[in-house]
């Protein structure tokens, strides 16, 4: 597993989410491998800041108690005798709207086979104004940069108790996924993983083969693809083929582990090296003559590659689902490991996870846990990699192992190359960041028609940022 990175945050929340040594010592480490990662794009001179926290993080945990190392949630309870009273349980779907088969498949059928009584209702509609009109539903299916919302909205609570109560093991979830959960509010379990998503470089062997360009390997640099990009960007027959897309502009940010502002001083951070890699990095790809797009940071190239087929290469999230109805239509393709960097190799991207929320509005508490401990539950994970290509939380390698292995279409796919890269721990997104990021999106298109240079971009989206946090503060 690849290190955690610390994002927004330094050793002080490590520390409140350290609840042993081990989990310091995991901590501490991070902070040493992110201050080698940085320094390689040039940030060295945080080292010994970085050496001062390690130090101090595990000195204070190493002093605080003699008790056995324990994770939250380890000691779980036998879950309760099932109720056989009548119990129904609104589910909204924030994100990841299932089809009605799978609805039905992964989350109906097994729910009804545990729990006769439990029925699960979909509901549909905004949650700030089910919040206003008090009709929030049981459960919330969501992604990890929805988390400061519900936040705000002040309709979260700590699982932990409950999840205990219920007999649901937290420690069957891998912990890089589970540090960045406990990252929402320190220490506290305020939402459970049910999918993650990965980074994979997708490849249409066709055009590899029609214009003689060996496939792909595995273990990539950002610039050895985008070179690869530059033989493969040329007109055919009077068709323009594009060499190389990568998806989000602030999706290398998740590999890097750069921030988006200070935490502390609440002032951005946009104007850093980092964000001048990445800057510099996604107009090396977009300036390919022949490779252009019209907006280079949102644009998400699966028209070009899925169904015009005239795209050579996408490095973009798992797009197993999706694929099955261009492979049908006669899209030719593999995939290999992700790009990495040469500062941070074998990262495809930090946690991003689909997952529940019990709000706690809900008059059924232990009935929607149960729910959850069902939809997470071994079965119903192996179910949902093997037939909808979803990458489990868990981890046990087994669910990689099997991803997608009853879809006839990822026959004979080297699957495996995904997992050469891994994730690193999540930052706690706020309402911030996500402003951040739509403002870098804005700017990066400036540039990139020329409006502006890439540092008077990056110097503007920094005083836009910081115009922002002043004009909204947190309450």
């Amino acid at each position: 597993m690849a290190p955690p990175v610390a994002q927004q945050h330094d050793a002080g929340i490590f520390l409140r989410l350290s609840r042993s040594r081990t989990m310091a010592h995991r901590a501490a480490g991070s902070l040493l491998r992110n201050n080698q990662i940085l320094g390689g794009i040039g940030m060295a001179n945080k080292t010994g800041s970085t050496l001062l926290a390690v130090i101090s993080l595990i000195a204070v945990v190493g002093c605080s108690s003699s008790e056995p190392a324990q994770t939250a949630g380890t000691e779980t309870k036998a879950p309760p005798a099932p109720s056989n009273e009548p119990v129904t349980l609104s589910i909204l779907f924030d994100t990841g709207v299932p089809t009605d088969a799978e609805f039905d498949e992964i989350y109906v059928k097994p729910l009804k086979q545990k729990y006769p009584n439990i029925t699960l209702q979909r509901v549909t509609g905004k949650i700030e104004e089910m919040v206003a009109a008090k009709t929030v539903p049981d459960i919330i299916y969501s992604f990890t940069g929805r988390m400061y919302l519900y936040d705000n909205l002040k309709i979260l609570q700590d699982m932990t108790a409950l999840a205990k109560k219920n007999g649901f093991d937290v420690n069957r979830i891998d912990p890089v996924v589970l540090d960045s959960i406990y990252l929402t509010k320190p220490g506290q379990l305020m939402a459970i993983p049910f999918a993650m998503n990965f980074g994979a470089l997708y490849y249409n062997t066709d055009l590899f083969d029609k214009f003689g360009v060996s496939y792909p390997s595995d273990g990539l640099t950002w610039d050895q693809t985008i070179d690869i990009g530059k033989r493969l960007t040329r007109v055919d027959g009077g068709v323009q083929y594009r060499g190389f897309h990568a998806y989000g502009l602030t999706r290398m940010q998740r590999v890097i582990g750069n921030t988006y502002y200070d935490p502390k001083t609440l002032k951005g951070t946009l104007t850093s090296p980092e964000w001048k890699f990445i800057f510099d990095t996604f107009m090396k790809i977009y300036t390919i003559p022949g490779n252009e797009t019209k907006n280079p940071p949102t644009d998400g190239g699966d028209g070009p590659f899925m169904k015009e087929k005239v795209l050579a290469m996408l490095a973009s999230n798992n797009y197993f689902p999706q694929l099955e109805v261009a492979t049908k239509d006669g899209l030719n393709w593999d995939v290999a490991q992700f790009p990495s960097l040469p500062q941070r190799p074998n990262v495809f991207t930090d946690v991003d996870a689909h997952q529940f929320v019990i709000p706690n509005t809900t008059k059924h508490m232990d009935a929607a846990m149960q729910a959850i401990a069902t939809f997470t539950s071994e079965d119903v994970q192996l179910l949902g990699a093997r037939k909808y290509a979803k990458l489990s939380p868990l981890k046990d390698p087994k669910f990689k192992q099997q991803l997608g292995a009853d879809l006839p279409y990822l026959k004979g796919k080297k699957i495996a190359s995904i997992f050469k890269s891994s994730i690193g721990i999540s930052p706690f997104r706020d309402e911030y960041a996500g402003q951040a990021g739509t403002i870098l999106n804005d700017e990066f298109l400036q540039a990139y028609q020329g409006k502006k240079d890439i540092n008077s971009a990056l110097r503007d989206a920094d005083e836009r940022l910081n115009k922002y946090i002043a004009e909204n503060p947190k309450k």
